[in-house]
């Protein structure tokens, strides 16, 4: 059997079936075949049925350095780089805990593969019904591969909709604030399609506490303020305790936050 001619760093069976379909029709390689000879030459790593890390030619799987953030964009077909990890992927912020996040249609459990812990995310309802999944989301080089990553904007916004992914409000406060600049016209646009209003007051409430580094926001925090709830609502539902009321936003919040 002839020797294997094949290099991506994490790949699925989709790329294995691309890669023999582009071969000579002889001789023929089976995946289950293709698979059993890189496992014999003690260059695949198994991260779950159907996806695999490769280690380079001559390389071996015990000195091989595997990039979690790539790991988790093959980890479905329409998997997405979000919340805090597409920060990370756009070198706005430095992460020390060993998660990544990804947003999918149908994310798959939790998974740990080599310390590191995979977490999906549902896309927001409010997308997927408009078809909008792939909204504010831009390709970055991750070591030579192309990656779907969520904008700053529109990761601000999910963090805001989700803090309890970063360990609650205050945690998702403190790793937004390490953003320096921002599109706040992109914030206000993508929050109007996310359609839900209590998200819509709490990013309004961040960024009034941030003019001083986002600069003239009153327009923004304007329109933002259209999209608040009629009702007061509790900046985390899952803490619903005494609190202060913030009347511009029509929120209330815990005291400890």
């Amino acid at each position: 059997m002839e020797t294997v001619k094949f290099s991506k760093p994490v790949f699925t069976f989709d790329d294995i079936d691309e890669h023999l379909s582009l071969r000579a029709p002889k001789p023929y390689w089976s995946r289950a075949a293709f698979l059993a000879k890189l496992k014999r030459g003690g260059r695949l790593v198994r991260v779950r049925r159907g996806l695999y890390c490769l280690a380079p030619p001559g390389g071996s799987i015990d000195e091989l350095e595997i990039d979690p953030v790539l790991v988790a964009s093959r980890l479905t077909g329409d998997a997405v780089i979000s919340h805090a990890s597409a920060l990370e992927c756009l070198g706005l912020i430095r992460r020390s805990s060993e998660e990544v996040t990804y947003s999918a249609g149908r994310p798959l459990n939790p998974l740990v593969f080599r310390g590191t812990l995979y977490r999906g995310v549902k896309f927001p309802k409010s997308l997927v019904r408009d078809g909008l999944e792939r909204l504010m989301v831009k390709t970055v080089d991750r070591g030579g591969v192309s990656l779907p990553v969520t904008a700053a904007e529109r990761a601000l916004v999910d963090l805001i909709d989700r803090p309890d992914l970063s360990g609650g409000w205050a945690r998702t406060a403190k790793l937004l604030d390490r953003l320096t600049k921002l599109d706040l016209s992109a914030v206000v646009a993508y929050a109007r399609v996310l359609a839900n209003s209590t998200t819509a007051a709490k990013v309004g409430w961040y960024l009034t506490g941030r003019r001083e580094v986002f600069g003239d926001s009153e327009r923004h925090l304007l329109e933002l303020s259209t999209l608040k709830p009629n009702q007061p609502h509790y900046l985390d539902r899952s803490r619903r305790r005494d609190g202060r009321l913030i009347p511009d936003w029509n929120l209330i919040i815990n005291y400890e936050e």
